[in-house]
């Protein structure tokens, strides 16, 4: 007669015990971060001025709420040591805006933090026509008004944004030794010019950042005041 041989019971599964998660934890503010940027960046690619001389035509949005709107304005830390990170910043109070005091004149240049514009797209170069979304500098948008005033000069801002019948505007760029970037900002002079290729406006609410804590300024702030001092 065969021995019936004891199974042992099955162990339940031993669950890890999860890392806590820490309000100070120095590399939460940089991985979050990174992570909102990867995941709703998708096929869209960032545009930066950087050409003597850009030809774009720019294009209104819908948001969630369906409210047309055509820059997206954002005030941010735009971080390159230890990490390559942009943090946005809340104004008063800012632990970043704080170490003015800290660093010298050419550190405090590249941390302070500086507001951009992002806008639907459409650069020409080199004959080709290519959506992007652009990050246009604030003396760009604000010093020649295009939110307001430079859009309604010639055409309703409709017409002027139009991908078939607006107008492009020509951005030039300038620098004289160590003095700081000069942008000149005017309406395509030839006319409305049809794009040559197919857009589709992104809506760009969906790259704002998200708030962060006090506590987590204070340790990026750390962190930043290290990678400088050294």
């Amino acid at each position: 007669m065969a021995t019936k041989t004891k199974t042992k019971p099955k162990k339940s599964p031993t669950k890890k015990a999860s890392k806590p998660r820490h309000d100070d934890d120095e590399d939460d503010i940089y991985t979050r971060t990174r992570k909102q940027i990867d995941s709703t960046r998708g096929g869209a690619e960032f545009y930066k001025i950087a050409a003597e001389r850009t030809v774009i035509r720019i294009f209104p949005f819908e948001d969630e709420q369906g409210e047309e709107r055509l820059f997206l304005p954002q005030k941010q830390h735009w971080l390159k040591r230890p990490e390559e990170v942009r943090i946005p910043c809340p104004g008063r109070g800012c632990a970043l805006c704080a170490l003015k005091d800290d660093l010298d004149e050419d550190s405090w240049n590249k941390v302070k933090a500086s507001t951009q514009y992002m806008v639907n797209a459409v650069v020409r170069e080199g004959g080709e026509d290519r959506q992007v979304i652009a990050r246009l500098p604030k003396t760009v948008v604000e010093g020649y008004k295009l939110d307001k005033g430079i859009i309604d000069l010639m055409e309703p801002r409709l017409k002027v944004c139009d991908l078939e019948k607006g107008y492009d505007f020509i951005i030039r760029r300038s620098k004289q030794g160590k003095g700081p970037i000069q942008y000149k900002v005017h309406l395509d002079e030839n006319g409305p010019k049809p794009i040559g290729v197919e857009v589709k406006p992104v809506d760009l609410t969906r790259f704002q950042l998200q708030d962060i804590k006090d506590v987590e300024l204070e340790a990026a702030a750390e962190k930043v005041s290290k990678a400088y001092q050294r």
